[in-house]
């Protein structure tokens, strides 16, 4: 779970400290001013330890600094490191602190206090940081491409410690692309960055014995308005419906599609319950006001039992849903959120957060609601002269 990230001379960013909430995090600013730049960063440092860690063999800064090399270029395709440092400066920096979990046998006594959120093996708590550079090699003037130093790595980190799945959700959604789609990405160059190619590995995973004992209650309403849920079969997914009639993926609505796709991650265990991160960038497009609602409901409910939820969006209505379901489960259960309002001064692009919509500024899409209205409003008042 992702707890701070720092960016220097990162694409758009100067200078960016950010602290994450283990519940929802919100992400909002005009296209351009890199939320899904912010999204994706997270996601890679998130992953990192893991993916490098999944033979349990001890890590070294040269194994550490090929993985990035590699996963930078595969989930921002850039076509070269050197696109990632900010135009003018010559080296980037960033940094994140991610908290791993060391499987230990822990007798709770009475008085003692569950940690939030409490996670399924113990509460051995490890913090992992990591920290790159790159360096622009044209701005200094040597003949390579870009170098990228994996400096400050957490290798003396007990070999066991365990980060919770992670999954990046694109804004592109996956679901009618998915037949064939592993292969198609391992094979071919196509413009598909690799987040999609982890998500169609995430889709390959078999389905859990037993669901997470809230799947009912968070799910249930969206199960019984999509009246089914997806399947994969022969390698390939199809919609069940209920009464066992079989849609083919691309003839759903592409609103129904992404819902359906965040209730099969969990069903198959690819969103991991109580410490597993979601990032999902544009979880809002293609959906009307009614479903947005309702995924709005969902995302709060899934960051209550634990899970990191950390999204991007350009949708004032979907925001301020979110925010008035914060407000609304806080009477039983106080949910952590931090919101972060991203826009360009002219210089590269600032970050202001809160705990609340209320003290984010500016939010550029709410600037503009205002100025619609006032638009209106004068429009309309010129009509009425004019009738006069």
């Amino acid at each position: 779970m992702l707890k701070s990230l720092t960016l220097e001379n990162f694409t758009v960013f100067p200078s960016v400290q950010l602290e994450f909430s283990p519940g929802l995090n919100a992400f909002v600013g005009e296209n351009g001013t890199g939320k899904t730049h912010l999204l994706k960063m997270a996601y890679c440092l998130s992953r990192a330890w893991p993916d490098l860690m999944l033979k349990r063999t001890s890590l070294s800064k040269s194994r550490a600094t090929v993985y990035f090399e590699d996963r930078l270029i595969g989930v921002f395709q850039p076509g070269s490191l050197s696109k990632l440092v900010r135009r003018g400066e010559f080296k980037s920096l960033l940094a994140a602190q991610i908290d791993a979990f060391i499987p230990t046998a822990k007798i709770k006594m009475p008085y003692e206090a569950d940690p939030w959120p409490q996670f399924p093996f113990g509460n051995g708590v490890e913090e992992l940081s990591w920290q790159l550079s790159i360096l622009d090699n044209e701005q200094v003037n040597i003949a390579s491409n870009a170098n990228l130093d994996a400096a400050i790595i957490p290798d003396t980190a007990a070999v066991n410690s365990y980060i919770l799945k992670s999954i990046f959700i694109p804004s592109k959604e996956i679901v009618s692309l998915y037949d064939g789609l592993t292969s198609l990405i391992e094979n071919y160059r196509i413009n598909l960055d690799s987040t999609y190619r982890d998500l169609a590995l995430a889709i390959d995973s078999p389905e859990l014995n037993h669901f997470p004992s809230w799947f009912d209650n968070v799910f249930s309403d969206l199960e019984f308005d999509l009246d089914g849920s997806l399947k994969l079969e022969n390698n390939k997914l199809f919609f069940i419906q209920k009464n066992g009639a079989t849609t083919e993926p691309p003839m759903m609505a592409e609103g129904h599609r992404k819902l359906a796709l965040l209730m099969y991650l969990v069903r198959h265990g690819a969103i991991e319950e109580k410490g597993g991160s979601i990032y999902w960038d544009e979880p809002d497009a293609n959906l009307n006001p009614r479903l947005m609602v309702k995924l709005a409901k969902i995302l709060v409910a899934l960051a209550s039992h634990g899970i990191q939820v950390n999204i991007a969006t350009h949708s004032l209505f979907f925001l301020k849903e979110i925010d008035l379901q914060l407000k609304l489960a806080s009477a039983t259960k106080l949910v952590p959120a931090r919101f972060f309002a991203l826009s360009d001064n002219g210089k590269g692009v600032n970050v202001s957060s809160g705990e609340s919509l209320e003290e984010i500024e500016p939010i550029v899409a709410l600037d503009m609601e205002i100025d619609q209205a006032d638009r209106y409003n004068s429009w309309l008042n010129q009509m009425a002269e004019k009738s006069n």
